[in-house]
Formats: structure tokens, sequence, C-alpha cells
């Protein structure tokens, strides 16, 4: 079955139109919000950075796509 999936926000602002973007799902880091929606903005480190930042903190960083999520979902119609 193929999917064409269309990402938005709650005001049908679209995000992303690919099924291969990647969601990322931070852990523990109350407090450190901003800092990171900022380095994502700006881009200035590599994933692997940003995780090993993370962990320091005592959080966790997990990544997921957009299309594993969709096949999950439809498996779990099965």
């Amino acid at each position: 079955m193929n999917k064409f999936v269309i990402s938005t926000t709650k005001d049908n602002v679209v995000v992303n139109s690919s099924d291969q973007s990647i969601i990322y799902i931070f852990e523990n880091v109350k407090g450190y919000e901003e800092e990171i929606y900022d380095l994502f903005l700006d881009n200035k480190m590599s994933i692997p950075q940003l995780e090993n930042m993370i962990n320091s903190w005592g959080g966790k960083l997990k990544t997921v796509t957009l299309k594993h999520l969709i096949n999950n979902y439809y498996k779990s119609l099965e």
C-alpha cells in the first residue's frame, strides 16, 4: 500500500510532507526545552552531539520516523 503523508500543526500549517521525517522525543529535559529548540533552529550541533548533551542532563533522546509510526498504526488496525 502506498501512502501519501502531510504533517500539519494544529493551525493547519504544513510542517513536512515526507514519511521519512524524523520525530525527536525528549525525556526528562524539563527546563531545557527552549535551549534544545534553539539548537534545532540554529542547527548548531549534530544529533549525536545533542544526544550526548541530553544524556549529560540526565535526559534521553529517542527518534522515530514518521514512516515507522504509520506502519505501526496500520499494523495495529489488523
